[in-house]
């Protein structure tokens, strides 16, 4: 074999043992990469690992996890501190076992549901031990492996105690307003019937005697008569009143649109007499389409223009009713210049049988206003008034926009 080739042959080989070094040079420095990258992952893992049970562990949440059995996997602190327990308490068993005065026969079968097809389910459960009681929204939703087999359920549990309790209580006050609403229309068919006949005959039989006997009685005894018919007509508008008061029940089943200015318009026309015996002005601006009961709204301005031409001052009775868009609503506004309201009586004339002036300046039975506050509460409106005492007064009123 000569040099050359002794020579070539160690040079091809030196070329293998460096290109051999180099690829295994090249490898390390891949693996050490991958070592580091590998390293930074499982950090960052833990550390969201750990956020997320730092997280689950502090959320106001009761957070719970079993078996197939039945047994507990995994419970937060907040379950725990729900049930009063620990986990070291709850791992490993039942609810069964652990808490058996909070366990129930409904959580039982929802639990074999969720496990059966595999769906979650939700409900409000109400856990008792002795004289505690507690609400619970519980959300159970089925846990899957890789190969997507049920392994068990993980439930969401949510203290809605003091929201199930408000809730309870408004149930209790509709059954309470509903039954009180039930009263007031017996007494309201009571009233038509039992009330207004003897009334009636009291007041009839009055005017019999003083139109057939009065040649025979004195003018003291015709002035007694007077004052009984008197009395038994002011009995008679006052359950009248009283009976539209009780009708004007609090659902709001009819509720249609409505031209409030055809409306007022109409009521104006009811007040003709008494508008053309005082000499009033009323003036109807432009008004608005709104919801409402247009048999109702009649009664609402009825009662609001009346009271503005009947408690009048020495001026000349001026009345007008105009209305403005307020976000959602309509606001309605019937001004006058009448004697106006004192402060303290602001809210006090809205009460049913409240009058401020005596009956033998001004007649009425104390109601109207109430069964405007009724009517206008109805469609979720409000109505306040506005007065300065011997300045005058502004009504005003807001009824929803279609």
């Amino acid at each position: 074999m000569s040099d050359e080739l002794v020579q070539r042959g160690a040079s091809l080989i030196t070329m293998g043992l460096m290109a051999w070094v180099g690829w295994q040079l090249v490898e390390s420095a891949e693996a050490a990469q991958q070592l580091r990258i590998d390293s930074c992952l499982r950090q960052v893992a833990e550390e969201a690992a750990t956020f997320f049970r730092s997280m689950v562990d502090h959320v106001p949440i009761g957070i719970s996890r079993t078996d197939l059995r039945g047994q507990y996997v995994y419970v937060n602190d907040e379950y725990c501190k729900m049930f009063g327990t620990s986990a070291d308490d709850l791992l490993g068993k039942t609810s069964d076992d652990v808490v058996p005065q909070f366990a129930s026969d409904k959580s039982s079968i929802i639990s074999r549901r969720v496990l059966e097809h595999a769906r979650p389910e939700e409900r409000i459960e109400r856990l008792t031990q002795g004289d505690r009681e507690q609400f619970m929204k519980v959300i159970r939703m089925p846990v899957k492996d890789a190969h997507d087999e049920v392994i068990g359920i993980q439930a969401l549990w949510l203290d809605v105690t003091e929201l199930q309790q408000a809730q309870n209580r408004l149930e209790r006050y509709a059954q309470n307003l509903e039954r009180s609403n039930v009263d007031l229309q017996q007494f309201a068919y009571v009233a038509s019937h039992d009330l207004q006949e003897p009334l009636r005959a009291v007041s009839s039989y009055c005017q019999l005697m003083e139109k057939n006997y009065s040649n025979q009685l004195d003018e003291r005894a015709i002035r007694w008569l007077q004052f009984v018919v008197n009395g038994a007509q002011r009995m008679q508008r006052l359950v009248r009143d009283l009976l539209t008061y009780a009708r004007v029940d609090n659902k709001a089943e009819s509720w249609i649109t409505v031209d409030s200015y055809s409306v007022c318009r109409l009521a104006v026309e009811n007040l003709s007499q008494a508008i053309k015996e005082v000499g009033a002005e009323v003036t109807v601006g432009k008004l608005p389409i709104v919801w409402a009961d247009a048999t109702q709204l009649e009664a609402l301005f009825q009662n609001l223009i009346g009271n503005a031409v009947k408690f009048r001052g020495e001026r000349r009775p001026r009345v007008s009713i105009t209305a403005q868009r307020v976000d959602k609503n309509w606001q309605f506004a019937v001004r006058d210049n009448g004697i106006g309201i004192k402060p303290e009586f602001h809210e006090r004339v809205f009460e049913i049988f409240k009058r401020l002036e005596s009956q033998d300046r001004y007649t009425g039975t104390g109601i109207g206003l109430a069964i405007c506050k009724r009517i206008v509460e109805r469609y979720d409106g409000r109505i306040w008034v506005e007065s300065q005492f011997g300045q005058g007064s502004t009504f005003y009123f807001t009824l929803p926009s279609p």
